[in-house]
C-alpha cells in the first residue's frame, strides 16, 4: 500500500479515525477483522456526515461484518479498484 498511497497509519483509537473520516481529515478507514465495539462511535459519526460505509470487499456494511471500509463520499469504489491492482 505505501508505494501507491501517500501515508498509511494509525491514528490511535478507531473510533476517532471513523470520527476523522467523517470530518474529511482522513479520506479512508480500513480494518480487517471484527471490532464492532471500537467502531460504533466513530462509525456513526462518519455515516452522519455522509462518508461511504462498506466492508473491506466493497459490499454494504452490517452489524455481522468481519471487516470495515469507511471512505469519503465517492471514493470506496475508487480504493476498491485501487486495491485490487495492488493484490
Amino acid at each position: 500500500m505505501l508505494g501507491r498511497y501517500g501515508v498509511v497509519r494509525n491514528y490511535g483509537p478507531h473510533g476517532l479515525q471513523l470520527a476523522y473520516v467523517g470530518a474529511g481529515r482522513l479520506d479512508v478507514f480500513l480494518q480487517a477483522g471484527r471490532d464492532l465495539e471500537n467502531w460504533l462511535p466513530g462509525l456513526l459519526i462518519a455515516r452522519e456526515a455522509g462518508a461511504e460505509v462498506l466492508t473491506a470487499t466493497g459490499q454494504p456494511w452490517h452489524w455481522f461484518a468481519d471487516s470495515l471500509l469507511v471512505a469519503a463520499p465517492g471514493l470506496g469504489s475508487a480504493f476498491q479498484q485501487a486495491q485490487s491492482t495492488i493484490q
